[in-house]
């Protein structure tokens, strides 16, 4: 999917969410979250990242990068920003962006409706991974391997949409 309509969609379905004065979308309340999954790749494999017991959904579940689309921006500034918050990387790291179809997935165990926006990203190998707060370990694996971990629910899902 172009980046043109990623951004399109998402801006339509933005509008369907409540959001801050501001206009930041609020997803305290919500029953539906607009999120990003973001699989970062190289030579060294998937990158897999341990979530630390101080985020609130999943704690100590392996994932990608992930984040809220809470933000009415472009879509790749908000990859951008992920993965600057998340592993200390710029753009200038990155060799390629890959957005994926946009699907949804129903969570019951938090009862929340997921709108996945699906991302693989390669990056150069010799990049040094920066963890934020949001996690406790990092490791590069093989992506057959992926179901082996504790990941959280429907990412694999996600690493398959991210691949078409």
């Amino acid at each position: 999917m172009n980046l043109k309509d990623v951004y399109k969609k998402v801006k339509e379905l933005q509008k369907e969410l409540p959001a801050f004065e501001d206009g930041r979308i609020d997803y305290h309340n919500s029953s539906v979250a607009l999120v990003v999954d973001v699989f970062i790749i190289s030579s060294k494999g998937l990158l897999l990242l341990k979530r630390s017991g101080k985020v609130h959904n999943y704690p100590h579940f392996w994932a990608p990068i992930t984040g809220f689309i809470d933000e009415k921006k472009d879509i790749k500034d908000i990859i951008l920003k992920e993965i600057k918050e998340e592993i200390g990387l710029d753009e200038e790291d990155i060799i390629s962006l890959k957005i994926g179809e946009i699907y949804t997935r129903d969570d019951d165990l938090l009862n929340k409706k997921w709108i996945i926006v699906p991302v693989k990203v390669e990056i150069q190998d010799d990049l040094k991974i920066t963890l934020d707060w949001e996690h406790d370990e990092y490791k590069w694996i093989d992506p057959e391997d992926l179901e082996s971990y504790k990941i959280i629910p429907g990412i694999d899902d996600a690493w398959q949409q991210a691949n078409l």
